[in-house]
């Protein structure tokens, strides 16, 4: 590592070039309510001294993604580096799934329409079609939305009609899974 030290916050153009942050919580220049750098993609980690409600609360509302206690030591110095950007890249992938959503339910509503089959079949399709392809189903959604040609009943017929194993749905070919009833 090799930190940098500020003594007042650097732009946020400036903070994007650092893959972490480490921000004190009770610095009044930097923890003040007109500094926000929520917004930016980084782990945060906040160096809290003092259980002040505002200084919490501000740290908070940076959307920091772990914190050290006053006075730093080196022990559980690289563990909260750690749990900081796993914290972070939850979060970022979370975010990122959330977004890709939208992306699914558009996906469905076109093959509704232009397949003209049900909500569970449109997502059936949309879910084997991205286990097949080994891709995410916000991925297959973005793929199917960008080329109409990919959403035509021929290219789709195998997702549609393929079922997960034991379902107890028609199979691969279609043929009939019947369910095992038990003797009395």
């Amino acid at each position: 590592m090799a930190p940098t030290f500020h003594e007042a916050l650097p732009s946020s153009d400036a903070l994007l070039s650092f893959d972490l942050l480490v921000i004190d919580a009770d610095n009044g220049t930097v923890a003040a309510p007109r500094y926000a750098i929520a917004e930016i993609a980084r782990p945060k980690i906040a160096l809290v001294g003092s259980e002040a409600p505002s200084r919490l609360q501000w740290a908070l509302s940076q959307e920091v993604t772990a914190h050290l206690q006053k006075p730093i030591r080196s022990q559980g110095l690289f563990s909260t580096i750690v749990f900081a950007r796993e914290r972070h890249a939850q979060l970022v992938g979370a975010e990122s799934r959330a977004q890709g959503r939208r992306f699914v339910v558009s996906a469905q509503i076109a093959l509704i329409r232009e397949l003209a089959i049900d909500e569970a079949s449109s997502f059936r399709c949309l879910r084997n079609l991205a286990m097949n392809t080994h891709k995410t189903i916000e991925q297959v959604s973005v793929e199917l939305l960008a080329d109409p040609e990919l959403r035509t009943r021929p290219r789709l017929q195998a997702h549609l009609d393929f079922q997960a194993p034991g379902d107890g749905r028609s199979g691969p070919s279609g043929s009939a899974v019947a369910p095992l009833r038990a003797r009395r």
